[in-house]
């Protein structure tokens, strides 16, 4: 007689057919479609606008850029050369500009001014710093945004773009003589007492030998303070710790220096960092609006297409069981 151990219980037998027949059969098969993954077109980049997957930099790459760029520089260069025929009234603006600057408490001005122009170790690198750092510092900037930060190149482009607009929309409807440029006032031209130790000329920051091809009665808004300050919000948006932290002193120092130099009042000052404010805050939204719009007209079109393919193939889902 065979003993089981205490606890021992005897396995279970299955009698019924059916039963082993259902443990054996491997479970029932569905075969369904994958399902269509859409990629979402209103996904926001960096600097809050839509971005196609893949592509971080505008269409044309930098052939394109190059064209619209010098393009753009040229176009502006040439309408801001039209202005200025009426050199009466732009001398009537800026003295009653400069009025303006006295009642609101800058009348010293002009005697910082007559002071720098007797110190030579500061007045050459202050008309060195007008007649350069506009042409410099801006295009680095949009170099390094399309290298670095090609999520928010376009917008800081075009928000460039608009500031340059706007300002020569005023250039060519109302010329301003700057302060240099007005008779019977103390007012001298820094760059002009100092012309031989650069190479810019006579006539404002051009240089020499290109004189006649400047306009020079294009004082308001100052674009030297208007686009240095667009190189601080470029800064300040895409920039290291250091430039967001210090790149306002830019536009300070900008602002210092065409005031100095006798180039600009205060009053270009405020409106140059008003009209930079104003296509710095505008254009990138209206941009944003602009590609949302695009976005969401593809989505739509993406998920009608989706649509349209994925219910016929939802019909022919195949159930597999064995056998």
């Amino acid at each position: 007689m065979a003993v089981c151990p205490a606890g021992w219980v005897p396995p279970r037998v299955e009698t019924d057919t059916a039963a082993r027949y259902e443990r054996s059969s491997p479970a029932p098969q569905v075969v369904t479609h994958d399902p269509v993954v859409v990629p979402d077109p209103l996904e926001a980049g960096p600097d809050g606008l839509d971005r196609e997957p893949g592509r971080g930099r505008p269409r044309g790459g930098v052939i394109g850029q190059l064209f619209l760029v010098v393009g753009a520089w040229l176009l502006y260069s040439l309408a801001r050369s039209f202005s200025g025929e009426d050199v009466q009234a732009a001398v009537e603006r800026g003295q009653a500009i400069l009025r303006l600057d006295d009642a609101l408490g800058f009348g010293w001005v002009i005697d910082l001014n007559a002071w720098a122009l007797q110190h030579g170790l500061l007045a050459v690198p202050l008309s060195m710093g007008y007649a350069s750092l506009h042409y410099l510092v801006t295009p680095l900037v949009l170099v390094w945004l399309w290298r670095r930060h090609p999520s928010a190149y376009q917008s800081a482009l075009f928000s460039l773009i608009v500031m340059s607009a706007i300002g020569l929309v005023i250039f060519v409807s109302m010329p301003v003589a700057p302060p240099r440029l007005l008779p019977g006032f103390a007012w001298m031209d820094m760059l002009r007492v100092w012309s031989d130790y650069g190479w810019w000329g006579a006539g404002a920051s051009a240089p020499r030998g290109f004189e006649h091809l400047t306009n020079q009665y294009a004082a308001v808004p100052s674009l030297h303070v208007g686009w240095a300050m667009w190189c601080a919000w470029a800064w300040r948006r895409s920039g290291g710790r250091f430039a967001q932290r210090y790149g306002w002193l830019y536009p300070f120092g900008v602002a210092v220096t065409v005031v100095i130099t006798g180039n600009h009042y205060v009053i270009d000052v405020v409106t140059g960092l008003a009209v930079a404010g104003f296509a710095c805050w505008v254009t990138p939204r209206l941009m944003a609006r602009w590609q949302a719009h695009r976005a969401a007209r593809r989505a739509a079109a993406v998920k009608a297409e989706v649509k349209v393919e994925v219910e016929p193939a939802s019909e022919k889902t195949l159930v597999k069981t064995a056998d």
